[in-house]
């Protein structure tokens, strides 16, 4: 009996997490979809990539909407 998971087929094969598509272990870059892909977990489903540039603009958004409150309910009448 081995240790390998059922449901993983082959250590030279992954996933898409977004179209399921099974793809070579050492592509980026899904096929079918044109997503961005990383390597394979223990169920060999590719892992979703960070996507740090939405992190970036929900970070602004948020600080701009926080000096726009700031701004309606501090500053606004003193000016």
């Amino acid at each position: 009996m081995t240790n390998v998971h059922p449901l993983r087929e082959s250590k030279a094969t992954k996933k898409c997490p977004y179209c399921h598509v099974m793809l070579k272990a050492e592509e980026t870059k899904c096929f079918q979809c044109k997503n961005k892909v990383g390597p394979p977990d223990d169920f060999g489903i590719a892992k979703k990539p960070t996507d740090w540039w939405s992190y970036l603009i929900a970070i602004l958004s948020c600080g701009g909407f926080a000096y726009f409150l700031f701004w309606l309910f501090f500053l606004k009448d003193k000016g």
